[in-house]
């Protein structure tokens, strides 16, 4: 049964190896494009994760009093700050300045993250509420994150306008299915998307096409169908 806090405490893993990733290349402006990738990713991956938070545990926690109500009303504001640093990531080619923003924004992190949320506030919502009901959070947050991620990637676009086209994006994470029918249990999966933007044409719509059938054959695929449609 998924547990609210364990997709809590998994999404700050997956941020923290991020921010450990992004870290590493921050000053080698030899691999730009690589940096490039990884803090995109780094960026759409927190977002998704405060923005799901806010929609989703934010809501439920509102709804009591003392230490948890507090967190819910103070955390978007700590979000906030941390988005305003994350935009100024985007802005930075490697350099020594990228490195020392790379650094304010992972000790934002982990201040609210590790040292608030993990060690103070995921207790008390253990104690609060049931495994029912953390279970109940969990999928809905799963949901809202697969729902939401798609919109966050492409907004992270956006802010790449300086940086030469084509831009390609990926992200990955867990989302829901909710049952349907005689279905009993919703059904946790993995899903993973690219974004290839400003390779208009046959050529980006092939490059795309190859991608699918290449994961596909590394999944041990070796007959399989690839639907297309059309986002207009």
């Amino acid at each position: 049964m998924m547990d609210i806090i364990d997709l809590l405490r998994r999404d700050h893993d997956e941020v923290a190896e991020l921010f450990s990733h992004v870290a590493e290349i921050a000053r080698d402006d030899r691999r730009t494009s690589g940096a490039l990738r990884a803090c995109a990713q780094l960026v759409v991956a927190a977002r998704v994760h405060t923005c799901a938070e806010e929609r989703v545990l934010y809501e439920v926690l509102r709804t009591h009093t003392g230490p948890l109500k507090a967190f819910a009303l103070g955390g978007p504001h700590e979000h906030e700050i941390l988005d305003v640093t994350l935009d100024k990531i985007l802005l930075h080619r490697p350099s020594e300045e990228l490195e020392v923003i790379v650094r304010v924004a992972h000790d934002l992190f982990e201040m609210h993250a590790r040292d608030e949320e993990e060690i103070e506030v995921l207790p008390l919502i253990a104690a609060a509420f049931s495994c029912d009901e953390r279970a109940a959070l969990a999928r809905d947050f799963a949901a809202e994150k697969a729902r939401i991620r798609p919109q966050i990637a492409r907004m992270v676009a956006t802010r790449l306008t300086h940086e030469p086209r084509p831009i390609r994006l990926c992200y990955e994470g867990t989302v829901v299915r909710r049952r349907q029918g005689r279905a009993r249990r919703h059904r946790q999966v993995p899903q993973a998307g690219v974004e290839l933007y400003g390779a208009s044409g046959v050529a980006g719509d092939v490059e795309i096409l190859r991608l699918a059938a290449s994961v596909a054959r590394c999944c041990g695929l070796s007959a399989f169908v690839v639907d297309l449609g059309h986002a207009a």
